[in-house]
């Protein structure tokens, strides 16, 4: 259990350390992905990723989504590192941690990533489709409601932290766990197990 702690702290941090350096390009991929899935949302609408530069928002990435034929337009601020990176680093350092061969640990770490992937384009639908229906929902008079599940699932849902690390989890243990896994990693060292005593010989009583 403690090998497996470290090398997942370990590998968690190799994985996050260089953000700093990483960051530009991660958000490339994420605007490329995000404007080939999400450009044409149907008819009508349409999404538009861009990077978005302020020192004083950790945001990095808008999403405008333009509705052709009310001339509606939604802007909306995302921050890749919480929405994508942390998800794919966290499954990442799971699965290398996880007490298994290689062979066996490259094809979990690959199904892991589609899952978690995913998981991230379903985030980001969500995000984009109940944006769009508060902004309908305002423009048409209609009663707060959308304002009322945008407040009480949005933020749990695209900007929460929470998602970000229990959805990796439920997918490596999916994917990855098994029992001789669990076994490995909670298996007491030979040092510590508890000695059983030897049977004692019938001319050992007799005598």
């Amino acid at each position: 259990m403690i090998r497996f702690l470290i090398t997942f702290f370990v590998v968690y941090v190799l994985l996050m350390a260089p953000w700093p350096g990483v960051r530009d390009g991660y958000r490339d991929l994420f605007v490329g992905v995000g404007a080939s899935v999400f450009g044409p949302l149907g008819p009508g609408n349409e999404a538009a990723f861009e990077k978005y530069d302020h020192e004083d928002d950790p945001a990095d990435v808008t999403i405008n989504v333009r509705h052709r034929q009310t001339g509606g337009t939604l802007w909306m601020r995302l921050n890749s590192r919480e929405v994508a990176y942390f998800p794919t680093a966290v499954i990442m350092a799971l699965t290398l941690a996880t007490p298994a061969r290689w062979g066996r640990r490259l094809r979990s770490l690959v199904i892991g990533l589609a899952g978690v992937g995913g998981f991230i384009l379903g985030r980001l639908l969500i995000i984009i489709l109940v944006y769009s229906a508060r902004d309908l929902a305002s423009m048409s008079g209609v009663p707060t409601f959308w304002d009322k599940a945008w407040n009480a699932g949005i933020h749990f849902v695209g900007a929460g932290h929470a998602l970000s690390y229990i959805v990796p989890v439920i997918v490596w243990a999916l994917v990855c766990v098994r029992r001789e896994h669990v076994a490995l990693v909670f298996a007491v060292p030979q040092s510590q197990s508890v000695r059983k005593p030897k049977p004692v010989s019938r001319s050992a009583k007799k005598g």
